[in-house]
C-alpha cells in the first residue's frame, strides 16, 4: 500500500501539499523512497536486500517516465537522484537497529517486553 500511495501521489495532476518543513521536492522524495526501502527490507526480513533495492529504483524510474505521458507533470533527473538517495539511505537504516523495528513491534503485540 505504501508503495501505491507514493506512486500515485507522483502521477496525480496536484498531489496536497506537504508540510512547510517538507516543502522541498527532492527532500519529499528521498523521505518517500527511503521509507520504502527500509519498510521493504523489513517486510521481506532483509531477503535479497539488494533485489528490493534495485527492485524500488526500477519503479521509481518508471514512475518518472510515466510522469512524462501524463501531460501535467514531467519526469526529472534530479528526481530520480533524490529517489535513488533514498533508497540508499532506507538500506542503510534497515542495517541500524531500526531495521528491527518490526520484530520489536511484533513482540509487543505478542506481549513481550524488550
Amino acid at each position: 500500500m505504501l508503495l501505491a500511495a507514493v506512486m500515485t501521489m507522483s502521477l496525480i495532476p496536484n498531489p496536497p501539499s506537504p508540510p512547510s518543513i517538507l516543502a522541498w521536492d527532492k527532500l519529499q522524495h528521498t523521505i518517500a523512497w527511503g521509507l520504502l526501502a527500509w519498510w521493504f527490507l523489513q517486510a521481506w526480513e532483509g531477503q535479497r536486500p539488494i533485489g528490493w533495492c534495485l527492485f524500488l529504483l526500477v519503479v521509481a524510474a518508471i514512475v518518472e517516465l510515466l510522469q512524462g505521458t501524463t501531460g501535467y507533470r514531467t519526469p526529472d533527473g534530479l528526481d530520480m537522484l533524490a529517489n535513488s538517495v533514498g533508497v540508499a539511505l532506507g538500506f542503510t537504516l534497515w542495517y541500524t537497529p531500526l531495521g528491527g523495528t518490526f520484530h520489536w513491534a511484533e513482540g509487543l503485540a505478542a506481549g513481550r517486553r524488550w
